[in-house]
Protein backbone atom coordinates (compact mmCIF):
# COMPACT_ATOMS: atom_id res chain seq x y z
CA UNK A 1 0.00 0.00 0.00
CA UNK A 2 1.33 3.30 -1.05
CA UNK A 3 1.30 5.52 1.97
CA UNK A 4 4.14 7.71 1.36
CA UNK A 5 4.50 10.82 3.94
CA UNK A 6 2.54 13.59 3.50
CA UNK A 7 1.12 11.79 -0.09
CA UNK A 8 -0.77 8.98 0.66
CA UNK A 9 -3.29 11.22 2.59
CA UNK A 10 -3.77 13.67 -0.26
CA UNK A 11 -6.68 13.64 -2.32
CA UNK A 12 -7.97 16.03 -4.52
CA UNK A 13 -11.48 17.26 -4.77
CA UNK A 14 -12.12 17.47 -7.95
CA UNK A 15 -13.62 20.83 -8.66
CA UNK A 16 -15.25 21.15 -12.22
CA UNK A 17 -17.00 24.48 -14.02
CA UNK A 18 -20.61 23.50 -14.29
CA UNK A 19 -20.23 25.57 -18.00
CA UNK A 20 -21.91 24.23 -21.10
CA UNK A 21 -19.28 22.98 -23.71
CA UNK A 22 -20.50 25.37 -26.61
CA UNK A 23 -22.60 28.35 -27.15
CA UNK A 24 -25.67 28.59 -29.31
CA UNK A 25 -26.00 29.86 -33.09
CA UNK A 26 -25.96 33.50 -33.40
CA UNK A 27 -27.87 36.62 -35.29
CA UNK A 28 -25.23 35.75 -38.18
CA UNK A 29 -27.68 32.57 -39.68
CA UNK A 30 -26.57 30.08 -37.50
CA UNK A 31 -23.36 30.07 -37.26
CA UNK A 32 -21.81 28.07 -34.29
CA UNK A 33 -19.70 29.92 -31.41
CA UNK A 34 -16.58 27.82 -30.69
CA UNK A 35 -16.18 26.46 -26.89
CA UNK A 36 -14.83 28.48 -24.22
CA UNK A 37 -11.32 27.93 -23.80
CA UNK A 38 -10.55 25.56 -21.11
CA UNK A 39 -7.49 24.98 -18.99
CA UNK A 40 -6.18 21.98 -16.80
CA UNK A 41 -4.19 22.89 -14.18
CA UNK A 42 -1.76 20.49 -11.61
CA UNK A 43 -0.03 20.69 -8.53
CA UNK A 44 2.89 19.30 -8.33
CA UNK A 45 4.11 18.26 -4.63
CA UNK A 46 7.76 17.66 -5.05
CA UNK A 47 8.85 20.76 -6.46
CA UNK A 48 6.27 22.95 -5.06
CA UNK A 49 4.99 24.47 -8.54
CA UNK A 50 1.53 24.38 -10.32
CA UNK A 51 1.29 23.65 -13.94
CA UNK A 52 -1.25 25.26 -16.47
CA UNK A 53 -1.69 23.28 -19.95
CA UNK A 54 -4.55 24.65 -22.71
CA UNK A 55 -7.02 21.95 -23.77
CA UNK A 56 -7.99 21.16 -27.05
CA UNK A 57 -11.33 21.05 -27.64
CA UNK A 58 -11.72 18.66 -30.55
CA UNK A 59 -8.96 16.35 -29.13
CA UNK A 60 -8.38 16.81 -25.23
CA UNK A 61 -4.51 17.25 -26.00
CA UNK A 62 -2.54 19.63 -23.30
CA UNK A 63 -0.11 22.33 -24.52
CA UNK A 64 2.20 23.30 -21.82
CA UNK A 65 0.96 27.56 -20.89
CA UNK A 66 4.66 28.60 -20.19
CA UNK A 67 6.47 27.52 -17.42
CA UNK A 68 5.32 26.30 -14.20
CA UNK A 69 4.55 28.91 -11.05
CA UNK A 70 5.52 28.72 -7.57
CA UNK A 71 3.11 27.97 -5.11
CA UNK A 72 3.54 27.20 -1.15
CA UNK A 73 5.45 24.40 -0.12
CA UNK A 74 4.03 20.32 -0.94
CA UNK A 75 1.01 21.96 -2.64
CA UNK A 76 -1.23 19.04 -2.40
CA UNK A 77 -4.36 19.93 -4.05
CA UNK A 78 -5.93 22.89 -6.81
CA UNK A 79 -9.40 23.83 -7.25
CA UNK A 80 -11.04 26.37 -9.83
CA UNK A 81 -13.34 29.03 -9.13
CA UNK A 82 -17.17 28.47 -11.23
CA UNK A 83 -16.15 31.66 -13.19
CA UNK A 84 -12.61 29.63 -14.54
CA UNK A 85 -11.05 33.02 -13.67
CA UNK A 86 -9.45 32.21 -10.24
CA UNK A 87 -7.00 28.85 -9.25
CA UNK A 88 -6.73 28.15 -5.44
CA UNK A 89 -3.91 25.85 -4.09
CA UNK A 90 -3.60 24.30 -1.06
CA UNK A 91 0.09 24.17 0.43
CA UNK A 92 0.78 21.55 2.51
CA UNK A 93 3.87 21.72 3.94
CA UNK A 94 3.66 25.99 4.46
CA UNK A 95 0.27 25.49 5.82
CA UNK A 96 -1.59 28.03 3.74
CA UNK A 97 -3.53 28.48 0.28
CA UNK A 98 -2.06 30.30 -2.78
CA UNK A 99 -4.49 32.10 -4.67
CA UNK A 100 -3.80 32.97 -8.75
CA UNK A 101 -5.92 34.27 -11.20
CA UNK A 102 -6.09 31.92 -15.13
CA UNK A 103 -5.56 34.46 -18.36
CA UNK A 104 -8.74 33.56 -20.24
CA UNK A 105 -6.83 33.56 -23.25
CA UNK A 106 -3.45 32.01 -22.50
CA UNK A 107 -4.30 30.19 -19.50
CA UNK A 108 -1.17 31.93 -17.73
CA UNK A 109 -1.33 31.99 -14.30
CA UNK A 110 -0.48 34.61 -11.92
CA UNK A 111 -0.12 35.03 -8.09
CA UNK A 112 -2.94 37.68 -6.70
CA UNK A 113 -1.35 40.29 -5.19
CA UNK A 114 -2.86 40.09 -1.41
CA UNK A 115 -0.65 36.53 -1.57
CA UNK A 116 -1.47 33.35 0.10
CA UNK A 117 -2.99 33.25 3.31
CA UNK A 118 -2.61 31.12 6.49
CA UNK A 119 -4.72 27.87 6.59
CA UNK A 120 -4.43 25.21 9.60
CA UNK A 121 -1.65 22.53 10.25
CA UNK A 122 -0.91 19.96 7.04
CA UNK A 123 -3.79 21.70 4.58
CA UNK A 124 -4.68 18.81 2.23
CA UNK A 125 -7.90 19.88 0.02
CA UNK A 126 -9.48 22.79 -1.01
CA UNK A 127 -12.55 23.22 -2.41
CA UNK A 128 -14.71 26.14 -3.79
CA UNK A 129 -18.59 25.90 -3.61
CA UNK A 130 -20.51 26.36 -6.58
CA UNK A 131 -21.60 29.59 -6.32
CA UNK A 132 -17.94 31.00 -6.19
CA UNK A 133 -18.76 33.00 -2.79
CA UNK A 134 -16.93 30.85 -0.28
CA UNK A 135 -13.38 28.16 0.05
CA UNK A 136 -13.03 25.27 2.30
CA UNK A 137 -9.76 23.52 3.56
CA UNK A 138 -9.12 20.66 5.43
CA UNK A 139 -6.28 20.44 7.95
CA UNK A 140 -5.04 16.91 8.17
CA UNK A 141 -2.86 17.28 11.34
CA UNK A 142 -5.30 19.90 13.01
CA UNK A 143 -8.09 17.82 12.50
CA UNK A 144 -10.06 21.10 11.01
CA UNK A 145 -11.32 22.99 8.01
CA UNK A 146 -10.84 26.33 6.82
CA UNK A 147 -13.64 28.71 5.36
CA UNK A 148 -12.79 31.63 3.04
CA UNK A 149 -14.75 34.35 1.30
CA UNK A 150 -14.07 34.97 -2.23
CA UNK A 151 -13.58 38.63 -3.22
CA UNK A 152 -15.37 38.19 -6.61
CA UNK A 153 -13.83 40.91 -8.09
CA UNK A 154 -10.12 39.69 -7.83
CA UNK A 155 -10.10 36.15 -6.85
CA UNK A 156 -8.52 37.18 -2.70
CA UNK A 157 -9.43 35.10 0.14
CA UNK A 158 -10.52 36.32 3.56
CA UNK A 159 -10.56 34.20 6.48
CA UNK A 160 -14.15 33.68 7.98
CA UNK A 161 -13.36 30.90 10.24
CA UNK A 162 -10.20 29.32 10.78
CA UNK A 163 -10.79 26.10 13.23
CA UNK A 164 -13.72 24.48 12.19
CA UNK A 165 -13.97 20.92 13.93
CA UNK A 166 -13.79 17.79 11.87
CA UNK A 167 -12.77 14.23 12.62
CA UNK A 168 -9.41 12.76 12.86
CA UNK A 169 -7.06 13.16 9.78
CA UNK A 170 -9.68 15.37 7.74
CA UNK A 171 -8.66 14.40 4.19
CA UNK A 172 -10.90 16.18 1.69
CA UNK A 173 -13.64 18.47 1.31
CA UNK A 174 -16.78 18.57 -1.31
CA UNK A 175 -19.87 20.60 -1.65
CA UNK A 176 -22.84 19.74 -3.56
CA UNK A 177 -24.44 21.32 -6.23
CA UNK A 178 -26.85 23.54 -4.18
CA UNK A 179 -24.18 24.64 -1.89
CA UNK A 180 -25.73 23.78 1.06
CA UNK A 181 -23.71 21.07 2.64
CA UNK A 182 -20.13 20.24 2.69
CA UNK A 183 -19.30 16.99 3.15
CA UNK A 184 -15.76 15.87 4.90
CA UNK A 185 -13.99 12.38 5.19
CA UNK A 186 -11.24 11.96 8.28
CA UNK A 187 -8.88 9.62 7.56
CA UNK A 188 -7.46 8.26 10.85
CA UNK A 189 -4.03 6.10 9.65
CA UNK A 190 -4.52 4.05 12.05
CA UNK A 191 -5.73 0.44 11.80
CA UNK A 192 -7.65 0.49 14.97
CA UNK A 193 -9.56 3.78 13.66
CA UNK A 194 -12.35 3.44 11.31
CA UNK A 195 -12.48 6.36 9.11
CA UNK A 196 -15.46 8.58 8.78
CA UNK A 197 -17.51 11.53 6.75
CA UNK A 198 -18.33 14.80 8.90
CA UNK A 199 -21.39 16.71 7.45
CA UNK A 200 -21.83 20.11 7.41
CA UNK A 201 -25.05 22.84 6.84
CA UNK A 202 -23.72 26.29 5.14
CA UNK A 203 -24.75 29.14 5.78
CA UNK A 204 -25.28 30.52 2.18
CA UNK A 205 -24.85 33.99 3.30
CA UNK A 206 -22.06 33.83 5.52
CA UNK A 207 -19.97 30.67 4.04
CA UNK A 208 -19.82 29.21 8.03
CA UNK A 209 -20.41 25.52 8.56
CA UNK A 210 -22.34 23.78 11.16
CA UNK A 211 -22.12 20.48 11.97
CA UNK A 212 -25.37 17.70 11.07
CA UNK A 213 -25.25 15.45 13.45
CA UNK A 214 -22.35 12.72 14.05
CA UNK A 215 -20.03 11.40 11.46
CA UNK A 216 -20.97 8.51 8.86
CA UNK A 217 -18.95 5.60 9.00
CA UNK A 218 -16.63 4.94 6.44
CA UNK A 219 -14.13 2.16 5.25
CA UNK A 220 -10.46 2.53 6.10
CA UNK A 221 -8.40 5.28 4.56
CA UNK A 222 -10.84 7.20 2.61
CA UNK A 223 -8.91 9.43 0.63
CA UNK A 224 -11.29 11.53 -1.24
CA UNK A 225 -15.19 12.75 -1.62
CA UNK A 226 -17.29 14.07 -4.76
CA UNK A 227 -20.89 14.72 -5.13
CA UNK A 228 -22.35 13.86 -8.49
CA UNK A 229 -24.43 16.38 -10.17
CA UNK A 230 -27.48 15.86 -9.23
CA UNK A 231 -26.81 16.51 -5.31
CA UNK A 232 -28.48 13.06 -4.86
CA UNK A 233 -25.05 10.67 -4.22
CA UNK A 234 -21.87 11.34 -2.57
CA UNK A 235 -19.33 9.09 -3.41
CA UNK A 236 -15.76 8.16 -1.08
CA UNK A 237 -12.35 6.53 -2.08
CA UNK A 238 -11.17 4.37 0.21
CA UNK A 239 -7.87 3.80 0.00
CA UNK A 240 -7.11 1.67 2.54
CA UNK A 241 -9.95 -0.96 2.31
CA UNK A 242 -9.77 -1.11 -1.83
CA UNK A 243 -13.65 0.00 -1.83
CA UNK A 244 -15.68 2.75 -2.96
CA UNK A 245 -18.62 3.97 -1.03
CA UNK A 246 -21.35 5.78 -2.02
CA UNK A 247 -24.33 7.43 0.07
CA UNK A 248 -27.56 8.81 -0.74
CA UNK A 249 -27.77 12.99 0.94
CA UNK A 250 -31.12 13.78 2.01
CA UNK A 251 -32.04 17.29 0.30
CA UNK A 252 -33.61 18.24 3.26
CA UNK A 253 -30.57 18.13 6.24
CA UNK A 254 -28.09 16.82 3.95
CA UNK A 255 -27.70 13.44 6.04
CA UNK A 256 -25.88 10.71 4.18
CA UNK A 257 -27.25 6.95 4.11
CA UNK A 258 -25.15 4.43 2.31
CA UNK A 259 -26.61 3.28 -0.74
CA UNK A 260 -27.97 -0.92 -1.21
CA UNK A 261 -24.75 -2.62 -1.80
CA UNK A 262 -21.93 -0.39 -0.96
CA UNK A 263 -19.22 -0.03 -0.46
CA UNK A 264 -17.86 -1.33 -4.06
CA UNK A 265 -14.90 -3.04 -5.00
CA UNK A 266 -11.96 -1.01 -5.98
CA UNK A 267 -8.31 -1.54 -7.33
CA UNK A 268 -5.58 -1.35 -5.19
CA UNK A 269 -5.28 1.75 -2.77
CA UNK A 270 -7.96 4.26 -4.61
CA UNK A 271 -7.33 7.91 -4.43
CA UNK A 272 -9.68 9.91 -5.99
CA UNK A 273 -13.23 9.96 -7.23
CA UNK A 274 -14.88 11.78 -9.77
CA UNK A 275 -18.72 11.69 -11.19
CA UNK A 276 -19.19 12.74 -15.00
CA UNK A 277 -21.00 15.79 -15.71
CA UNK A 278 -24.01 13.50 -17.06
CA UNK A 279 -23.45 12.07 -13.89
CA UNK A 280 -23.71 8.46 -15.38
CA UNK A 281 -20.53 7.38 -14.76
CA UNK A 282 -17.82 7.70 -11.78
CA UNK A 283 -14.29 7.50 -12.42
CA UNK A 284 -11.97 5.97 -9.73
CA UNK A 285 -7.90 6.14 -9.97
CA UNK A 286 -6.00 3.26 -8.12
CA UNK A 287 -2.62 4.16 -7.20
CA UNK A 288 -1.40 0.71 -6.52
CA UNK A 289 -2.33 -1.09 -9.99
CA UNK A 290 -1.71 1.89 -12.00
CA UNK A 291 -5.22 1.96 -13.65
CA UNK A 292 -8.23 4.50 -13.11
CA UNK A 293 -11.63 2.36 -13.36
CA UNK A 294 -15.05 3.33 -14.94
CA UNK A 295 -18.32 2.08 -13.02
CA UNK A 296 -21.66 3.04 -14.22
CA UNK A 297 -23.99 5.24 -12.19
CA UNK A 298 -27.73 3.92 -11.19
CA UNK A 299 -29.81 6.90 -11.56
CA UNK A 300 -31.99 5.59 -8.74
CA UNK A 301 -30.00 4.12 -6.38
CA UNK A 302 -26.52 5.59 -6.59
CA UNK A 303 -25.41 2.05 -6.71
CA UNK A 304 -21.91 1.35 -9.04
CA UNK A 305 -21.59 -1.00 -11.78
CA UNK A 306 -17.68 -1.63 -12.63
CA UNK A 307 -17.42 -1.22 -16.30
CA UNK A 308 -13.65 -1.75 -17.28
CA UNK A 309 -10.41 0.10 -16.45
CA UNK A 310 -7.28 1.85 -18.71
CA UNK A 311 -3.94 1.57 -17.77
CA UNK A 312 -2.53 5.04 -16.37
CA UNK A 313 0.95 6.10 -15.65
CA UNK A 314 2.77 5.40 -12.40
CA UNK A 315 0.44 6.15 -9.01
CA UNK A 316 -1.99 7.98 -10.62
CA UNK A 317 -3.53 10.33 -7.89
CA UNK A 318 -6.26 12.40 -9.24
CA UNK A 319 -8.80 12.13 -11.74
CA UNK A 320 -10.73 15.36 -13.38
CA UNK A 321 -13.36 15.38 -15.90
CA UNK A 322 -13.85 17.86 -18.71
CA UNK A 323 -16.91 20.15 -18.43
CA UNK A 324 -17.96 19.08 -21.69
CA UNK A 325 -17.99 15.17 -20.53
CA UNK A 326 -16.14 14.41 -23.52
CA UNK A 327 -12.27 14.04 -21.66
CA UNK A 328 -10.66 13.09 -18.81
CA UNK A 329 -7.26 13.66 -17.48
CA UNK A 330 -5.14 11.86 -14.76
CA UNK A 331 -2.11 13.40 -12.75
CA UNK A 332 0.40 10.44 -11.80
CA UNK A 333 2.51 11.23 -9.11
CA UNK A 334 5.38 8.35 -9.61
CA UNK A 335 6.16 9.20 -13.44
CA UNK A 336 5.77 12.98 -13.29
CA UNK A 337 2.82 12.82 -16.10
CA UNK A 338 -0.71 13.32 -17.06
CA UNK A 339 -2.42 11.45 -18.82
CA UNK A 340 -5.14 11.92 -21.18
CA UNK A 341 -8.37 9.99 -22.05
CA UNK A 342 -11.51 10.33 -24.71
CA UNK A 343 -14.67 9.19 -22.65
CA UNK A 344 -17.21 7.30 -24.65
CA UNK A 345 -20.67 8.90 -24.12
CA UNK A 346 -22.66 5.67 -24.42
CA UNK A 347 -20.25 3.45 -21.91
CA UNK A 348 -17.89 5.68 -20.10
CA UNK A 349 -15.10 3.74 -21.63
CA UNK A 350 -11.89 5.57 -21.60
CA UNK A 351 -9.30 5.75 -24.75
CA UNK A 352 -5.97 6.55 -24.42
CA UNK A 353 -4.88 10.55 -26.04
CA UNK A 354 -1.55 10.39 -24.58
CA UNK A 355 0.48 11.61 -21.83
CA UNK A 356 2.05 15.12 -20.84
CA UNK A 357 4.94 15.54 -18.71
CA UNK A 358 4.55 17.61 -15.57
CA UNK A 359 6.61 18.65 -12.30
CA UNK A 360 7.96 16.58 -9.74
CA UNK A 361 5.19 14.90 -8.09
CA UNK A 362 2.01 16.14 -10.07
CA UNK A 363 -0.80 15.15 -7.26
CA UNK A 364 -4.05 17.00 -8.00
CA UNK A 365 -5.19 18.44 -11.70
CA UNK A 366 -8.38 20.42 -12.30
CA UNK A 367 -9.88 21.92 -14.96
CA UNK A 368 -10.73 25.41 -16.09
CA UNK A 369 -13.45 26.37 -18.29
CA UNK A 370 -13.66 30.66 -18.91
CA UNK A 371 -17.01 31.88 -18.33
Amino acid sequence: MNRKPGLARLSTLLVLATLAACGGGGGDGGAVEPPPPSYALVANFYDNSVSAYAINASSGTLTSVGDAVPAGEGPASVAIHPSGKFAYVANSGSDNVSAYTIDGETGALAAIAAGAIAAGSNPVVVSVDPAGMFAYVANFISNDVSAYAIDAATGALTSIATAIAAGTGPAAVAVDPSGSFAYVVNDPLSGSLQGSISAYSIDTASGLLSAIGGSVAARDGPRSVTVDPTGRFAYVANGGSFLVSAYRINAINGTLTEVSGSPFAAGSNPSSVAVHPSGDFAFVTNQGVNTVSTYLIDAATGALDFAGSAATGSAPYSVAIHASGRFAYVANQGSNNVSAYRIDRANGTLTAIGTFAAGAGPVSVAIATIR
